[in-house]
Formats: structure tokens, C-alpha cells, sequence
């Protein structure tokens, strides 16, 4: 599942700056666009620890083969 999410960090496209659309933050204001692009990758691996922590065995084996199959299809 690991391994997903860095082929899907690595295969995003080049962080885009110009975004109209901003957030506010406790940090200052944020494109929208720009957190999308920025936790592409990471969320994959975030939810599959979660549901493999979760979930039995077998479970856990097909949501860790779906994650590394979708990481690779999209």
C-alpha cells in the first residue's frame, strides 16, 4: 500500500500556483487547488493503514490490492 501511494506522489502532475480559489488557514490563506495537489499520494496511504488496521486478514488483502490498482489505473 506504501509503495501506491509513492507511485502516486510520483506520478502527479507539477504543483500548480495559480489557483483563484483560497482558503483561509491558521497559516494564511491557501489555493484550494494546492492542498489537492499536495496530499495526493499520502491519502492513499493514510486510508489503507487505516482499513488494514482494521479489517481482517483477507480484507485487508484486497483493499491493499485495490489501493496498489487504482494508484496504478488512474
Amino acid at each position: 500500500m506504501i509503495a501506491a501511494g509513492v507511485l502516486r506522489t510520483a506520478t502527479r502532475l507539477p504543483v500548480d500556483y495559480a489557483t483563484p480559489a483560497a482558503t483561509d488557514t491558521p497559516f494564511g490563506r491557501v489555493p484550494v487547488h494546492l492542498i489537492t495537489q499536495l496530499v495526493r499520494g499520502p491519502d492513499l496511504v493514510v486510508v489503507g493503514v487505516v482499513l488494514t488496521a482494521v479489517l481482517p486478514m483477507p480484507a485487508a488483502l484486497i483493499v491493499a490490492a485495490a489501493g496498489i490498482g487504482w494508484a496504478l489505473l488512474r
